[in-house]
């Protein structure tokens, strides 16, 4: 088993601004993909391999690329950031939000370790 990579290392704000990218031309997906350990730290993304694309929400088939525990961890993020929006962004309805939230993210993965994502979403409006 490969060592397990020193987060400290990485320049964060580079593959946030980077994964930001994809995360825009996005619409209720989900982008993974998977980096060398030393592209990584070289902050070379020409070699990103995408290793999966899935809708939204999609935590089976998300579990199915990487791990249950990698879906369950990041579904879990994915609702609190869904009741965050709930509280802080919609306006538009009087009573409670009954609006729809889909969460867009692109992951970032080295030697099967989570590094980083960017997140974007879509709103629907329900009437």
């Amino acid at each position: 088993m490969s060592e397990k990579l020193n987060l400290d290392d990485i320049d964060i704000d580079y593959w946030t601004f980077d994964l930001g990218g994809f995360t825009d031309n996005l619409y209720k997906e989900i982008l993974i993909f998977n980096i060398n350990k030393e592209d990584l730290l070289n902050e070379n993304s020409d070699n990103l391999e995408e290793i999966g694309r899935i809708d939204a929400g999609d935590w089976d088939a998300f579990a199915s690329i990487l791990s249950q525990k990698e879906a369950d961890l990041n579904k879990e993020e994915a609702e609190l950031y869904t009741e965050e929006l709930k509280e802080d962004d919609c306006d538009d309805c009087e009573e409670g939000c009954t609006c729809e939230y889909f969460i867009n993210t692109t992951y970032l993965y080295c030697e099967n370790q989570y590094v980083h994502s960017a997140s974007s979403y879509d709103k629907e409006e329900s009437y």
